[in-house]
């Protein structure tokens, strides 16, 4: 774990290194900052196994450059097994993401997200429960707007977007992890 936490940082710096370089009379760098939260749940069904996963979603980003934010994330996904007496599995997905805003500094912000993620959620196709013993590789792609909450405070948006997830299990890809977000970020600095 310390040494993914460690990737993450080293690779957070280099992109946010790469993306500074050669903006530094850029107006829009680094002027303003969003702090997001968000908590979706998904269900199974299955006559063998109902289940629910929810899943609260952390991240902060930053602005670099009038189209783009970047970012880190962490998921914490808890699945609970309700036909069964197993107790709840915690997994963690953690990474960096950008978001290119499609209309820069307006209150209502639709944005497209690309992400690079680590973590330990893999819920096998064969199986009933999710392994959380290994790492596994995620990139995160999709899309969302940031809606004004104006009428209780100019800086708070409500956030409605939905990110699949591209998973890299041993020697294959699949698609296997999809977040649906309704949360809350608030942003500070200009606007």
């Amino acid at each position: 774990m310390k040494n993914q936490l460690k990737l993450t940082f080293v690779l957070l710096i280099v992109f946010y290194s790469s993306a500074t370089f050669g903006q530094t009379k850029d107006k829009y760098y680094f002027n303003m900052f969003i702090a997001g939260s968000s908590l979706t749940y998904r269900g199974n069904n299955d006559v063998f196994l109902k289940s629910g996963e929810y899943t609260w979603n952390l991240n902060f980003a930053s602005s670099v450059g009038k189209h783009f934010f970047c970012g880190i994330q962490v998921l914490n996904i808890f699945t609970d097994y309700r036909k069964v007496n197993i107790e709840t599995k915690k997994n963690t997905v953690f990474g960096i993401f950008t978001q290119y805003n499609i209309t820069p500094y307006s209150q209502f912000r639709p944005f497209l997200e690309l992400s690079y993620n680590r973590g330990n959620y893999y819920f096998p196709p064969d199986a009933y429960y999710p392994e959380n013993n290994k790492y596994y590789t995620y990139i995160g792609m999709g899309g969302g707007a940031d809606m004004p909450l104006a009428f209780i405070s100019k800086n708070l948006f409500i956030d409605l977007s939905f990110i699949f997830y591209l998973q890299k299990p041993k020697d294959k890809i699949i698609y296997d992890y999809n977040q649906y977000i309704i949360g809350i970020n608030y942003r500070f600095g200009k606007m």
